[in-house]
Formats: C-alpha cells, structure tokens, sequence
C-alpha cells in the first residue's frame, strides 16, 4: 500500500464504494491507513485524478483527503523540553496565611449546580441536539434545519436541508455522517404516527401515507415493512 499509484488508490476507493464496503473506505480515508506515507499520494491539486475515477461528492471528499497538509505530519514541537522544565518556583514551598482557613461558601451548594447550560445541547432519544443560540453563536446555521427535523422527524426537512447545504457539508467531510441521521428522523416520525393513533396495533398503511406526505414517493408497503423491521431491530 506504500508504494501504490495514485489511481491504483483511486480504484481501491472506487470499488469500494461500488461494493457497499464502508468499513475498508472508511480505511481507506483514514490518516492511519498507510498510504499516508506513500509519497505518491501527496498531491498538491488532486481533483482531476479524482474526477476522473469518482462520482460526485466522493470525487471532492478523496480530494480534501490527498492534499490534506496534515497527512502524516508529526508536530515540530513534539518532545522538545521546556527550558524551563525543572526550575522550582521561588514562592514553592512557602504556606500561605490563608492556608487551612475554611471558605464560608465551603459545602454550600452552588444555585447553578445541575442545571444545564442553555448553550448545551438539549437531552432527547435521539441524542443531544445543538440549540438554535449555539449554532448561531459560532455561525454553524447549515445545521439549524437539520437538527429541527432530526427532532421532529420531518424527512422532507431534512432532505431539503442535506441538498441546500450539501457543498458546505462535503467540505467539512461529514456529508455521508449526516445522511446517517435519516434513520433516526425515520424513528421519530413513525413515533408521531404511534402517537396520532393512540395504538399498539398500526396498520402499514398508515406510515405509507406519512412517506408520501414526505414526497418519498418510490416506496410499496413492502419496503415500509422493511423499514420498520431495521427500526425495530436498532
């Protein structure tokens, strides 16, 4: 693997993806896979080799990964000692007046204590999910539709939202993490069904109709059937 060619390394990916094997292209993409030594591989514009053996978004996502500066780079400041190191402190050792006299707000429980901060992720089944305020505090308002249908368990949102931003999504490399979460939105939405009918006992019919009100139209009975089964096996 260290001495392959680059577009031996592109057909590696390439038949990978072909064959549904995402646990050896996740390796294959990964900076601990040896191909990171292969000098070969480290290209400075990679996008028309690529292009040309990968569909799109997977032609963008190889690419972001060959010319990566950081593929296999140790730190320059890797076991380099502090000058410093070893020299005590003039004040070591000194006791402090204060020493050994007890704070009045020891043992006092804190008002705040517990309580989740309002930036932190709010708790629900389907993990925690970043709050409006948060994403917007550090400009990451591509994810604000993906979270609320997440949590909602809009599909049509979330297909709309996956499509609007998907070159943004490519570049930070978690397009296909993010189409992971279709399933958990499929949960949540079958779970409303559950809840509009107020029975254990639902008809297929019934999440059939919730899909196509999803504009997920190339769907039978019998897929439903399927869908439900990998939920219920999750």
């Amino acid at each position: 693997m260290a001495h392959i060619t680059i577009n031996q390394y592109l057909q590696q990916v390439y038949d990978a993806l072909d064959n549904h094997e995402g646990s050896f292209c996740a390796e294959l993409l990964s900076f601990k896979h040896p191909h990171v030594a292969n000098p070969r591989l480290q290209l400075t514009n990679p996008e028309d080799k690529c292009q040309q053996v990968l569909e799109p978004p997977y032609d963008e996502m190889v690419a972001a990964h060959l010319r990566s500066p950081e593929r296999g780079q140790g730190s320059p400041e890797r076991g380099q000692g502090s000058p410093e190191a070893g020299q005590g402190s003039p004040e070591a050792g000194q006791g402090s007046p204060e020493a050994g006299q007890g704070s009045p707000e020891v043992g006092q429980r804190s008002p705040e204590r517990g309580q989740g901060s309002p930036e932190r992720g709010q708790g629900s089944p389907e993990g925690h999910m970043p709050t409006l305020q948060l994403l917007r505090k550090y400009d990451l308002m591509q994810f604000a539709d993906v979270t609320k249908a997440v949590r909602e368990g809009n599909l049509l949102l979330l297909n709309e939202a996956l499509v609007k931003h998907e070159t943004f999504f490519i570049r930070c490399g978690i397009f296909l993490i993010l189409e992971k979460l279709k399933i958990i939105t499929y949960r949540n939405l079958f779970k409303t069904v559950y809840q509009l009918l107020g029975s254990h006992q639902l008809p297929l019919e019934a999440f059939l109709v919730c899909l196509r009100m999803m504009k997920v139209e190339d769907i039978d009975l019998d897929e439903v059937q399927c869908l439900l089964a990998n939920l219920i096996y999750m």
